[in-house]
């Protein structure tokens, strides 16, 4: 089980009851996932549009919303135009580049989830950069930091919004996120 170490030092500390009431709160009604945007959420598209019959269904904007910080920032060159280029990056196909200073922000008007953690599609060493999670946009709690090598378990609510800072070194990778998802 991929909780038994957890639960093994909860009990050492005499928490055991409180760990296993947040784990059953975080999945009541949800679906966990190794990869939030590349399977839950272009598998869930998928499924939906197969069902309409509607291929023309758009991922941007009603599953998912990408913020770049810079007016300058250029989604990849795509045969199908800048738009598709940006609904590739949303869906994990395609690694995201950014700059030193830049950020990217993901929003899922739709879903939320619990984060369990977060990984990368390739090794980040050398780039430094911060992963921040919000329910509203707005309050932003440090989630994960390469120059700390710490990851926060302080986020206890569902998140809506993951914001991607690099600090050092072109970013060019893929945000992986993991979790217990919930629509609504």
């Amino acid at each position: 089980d991929r909780y038994q170490k957890v639960f093994a030092l909860a009990a050492s500390a005499g928490l055991q009851a409180s760990v296993d009431l947040l784990r059953r709160q975080c999945a009541a009604g949800g679906e966990f996932t190794d990869d939030l945007f590349h399977v839950h959420l272009a598998s869930s598209w998928e499924e939906q549009s197969r069902q309409q019959h509607h291929r023309g269904m758009p991922f941007l904007g009603f599953w998912l919303n990408l913020i770049p910080s810079s007016l300058n920032w250029k989604p990849p060159e795509h045969p199908g135009g800048p738009q598709k280029g940006l609904e590739i990056l949303a869906l994990g196909q395609q690694n995201m580049v950014l700059q030193p200073g830049e950020s990217m922000t993901w929003f899922l008007p739709v879903h939320n989830i619990y984060v369990s953690s977060v990984t990368f599609a390739e090794e980040i060493d050398p780039v430094s950069c911060e992963v921040y999670v919000s329910t509203n946009g707005t309050d932003w709690l440090l989630l994960w930091s390469t120059l700390q090598r710490t990851w926060s378990c302080r986020c206890r609510e569902r998140v809506r919004y993951f914001k991607l800072l690099v600090k050092e070194h072109t970013y060019n990778n893929k945000l992986q996120v993991h979790g217990v998802v919930h629509a609504g």
